[in-house]
């Protein structure tokens, strides 16, 4: 159970929308109810409209196959797109520049680890060195001083070599700000305060409190409350006798 609402919830803070499946009905006296909840991939979920513009039918598309559902079938909870009343609109979607230049941070500093991992300099020589000859010396000097774990040894250089260092340029120095400015955006999208994430080096406990009141006040409740109001009007109407019944939760 809590395993199958966490996937609901994964799939709306990443998608946008999440579709629970009503499977397994009782007939007769027990009016359709269902016995089985099913996820679905939304990845994977087409809607088919009919000459009104309505859901005529769902498309679930897996393992090779498809499969066409009944929308009273398919519960679906979204944020609404803009762009497309149907479907779920993804916070990944506003954000995903940040999200890419989060990435690339990433991937900029441990190429740096991996590739640029030696002593900064660059080593020169007048002296007139043979193909096969500076292949020996890069293999020598990779084996001795590349990689994150060999980064600072002192270098003992051939006859004739010199070592000028090298400094990085503002450019490479960045991206640890990149990474700073990328995620307050992130966090901004999918309004999360900072302190949320355990940053609390410089906070007050007041300062602290305020920011958990906003972010189950402005965060947290609006997406319960949509998570609920879809119950109510798309899970409970499969079942009998529930017309006068509704889901509701305690406020924090």
């Amino acid at each position: 159970h809590t395993q199958f609402k966490q996937l609901l919830f994964k799939y709306i803070l990443l998608n946008g929308e999440g579709f629970m499946l009503l499977d397994g009905r009782m007939k007769g006296k027990f009016g359709g109810a269902p016995t089985r909840l099913s996820p679905l991939m939304p990845a994977f979920v087409l809607e088919k409209l009919n000459q009104d513009y309505e859901i005529e039918s769902y498309i679930y598309r897996a393992a090779g196959g498809q499969i066409e559902l009944d929308p009273l079938d398919v519960v679906h909870f979204k944020d609404p797109d803009p762009k497309n009343w149907y479907r779920g609109h993804s916070p990944v979607q506003s954000a995903r520049f940040a999200l890419d230049s989060h990435k690339e941070a990433d991937i900029l500093n441990y190429s740096r680890f991996l590739n640029g991992g030696v002593p900064s300099v660059a080593l020169m020589t007048e002296q007139k060195i043979s193909p096969e000859e500076q292949k020996r010396l890069l293999e020598q000097w990779n084996q001795r001083y590349a990689g994150s774990r060999n980064a600072g040894k002192t270098a003992m250089l051939p006859q004739g070599l010199k070592a000028d260092r090298l400094q990085d340029t503002n450019q490479e120095m960045q991206y640890a700000e990149l990474k700073a400015l990328s995620k307050d955006e992130i966090l901004a999208n999918y309004r999360i305060p900072i302190e949320m994430l355990g940053k609390t080096e410089s906070q007050t406990r007041a300062n602290a409190e305020a920011s958990n009141y906003i972010f189950q006040r402005f965060t947290v409740l609006p997406l319960i409350e949509s998570f609920v109001d879809t119950l109510t009007n798309d899970y409970l109407p499969a079942f009998p006798k529930t017309d006068d019944l509704f889901f509701a939760f305690d406020e924090f």
